[in-house]
């Protein structure tokens, strides 16, 4: 492993030539506004989750991990793909923030997790859109708009699926934790754009329910886990908690 600077109190970075070239300036600040924007959904300060590794991925996908009391994030993006940078970023650092075993096996609720994560992904490529249109840095603010249009090329196309809305009118999607199955992006990415973000845009705060979760394995029903959601949910944010769990109902 390659030297890994610190770019906040809480973040690493690897540098290593299998990001390729990339304008680190832009990258590091994307990468620490997506924890200022979630500490700030979440109630906590900026940077004071557990420390993070970023490091560039050896398979074709993202994911985190733990090793010891650090969390890494390894990432399949290169270049100057600032979109891509968010989109990944924002979905692991969902991951991290939730804070569970992260063992890789699909069973629990870890579907619920992965939808929420996916949320997380196009969340922040909109709220940094919006931060970056009203900056008076003209590098920013060219570069707002790239940001919404990925966002909107990831949740047009997932706001139609009749196979998806069938199983959520019929509550056979109770049947699909994916114990012994593939893993099912498209139902996750569905459920992120029309039964998590709705909510979430409409209350930030929403967003606390993450430190709440724990190991998302470890919950038999998704009533069981939004139960507790409800429970340890405080009045900012209480009442879209119930809104999500009757959207399962």
């Amino acid at each position: 492993m390659g030297i890994c600077p610190s770019i906040a109190p809480n973040l690493y970075i690897e540098e290593t030539d299998k990001f390729r070239k990339y304008d680190k300036g832009i990258v590091h600040r994307l990468l620490c506004s997506t924890d200022r924007i979630m500490s700030f959904c979440i109630g906590i300060e900026n940077f004071s989750s557990r420390p993070c590794l970023i490091r560039h991925s050896e398979k074709d996908y993202p994911l985190c991990h733990k090793t010891g009391d650090l969390h890494v994030i390894e990432l399949a993006v290169s270049g100057n793909s600032f979109p891509v940078w968010v989109y990944q970023f924002a979905h692991e650092y969902c991951h991290h923030l939730i804070d569970g075993d992260m063992t890789g096996d699909l069973s629990g609720c870890i579907w619920f997790e992965e939808s929420l994560c996916e949320a997380s992904s196009i969340f922040n490529l909109t709220e940094i859109s919006k931060q970056w249109k009203a900056s008076t840095n003209p590098l920013e603010y060219n570069l707002a708009n790239c940001f919404q249009s990925y966002a909107d090329d990831l949740t047009t196309p997932r706001k139609s699926n009749k196979y998806f809305e069938g199983l959520l009118k019929s509550n056979n999607y109770f049947l699909i934790t994916p114990q012994g199955l593939d893993y099912h992006r498209d139902l996750y990415n569905w459920i992120a754009v029309n039964l998590l973000l709705p909510l979430i845009n409409e209350n930030h705060s929403l967003w606390k329910i993450v430190r709440h979760i724990g190991d998302s394995r470890k919950w038999d029903s998704i009533l069981c886990l939004l139960n507790h959601l409800v429970d340890t949910a405080d009045f900012s944010y209480k009442n879209s908690v119930i809104k999500l769990r009757d959207s399962f109902i």
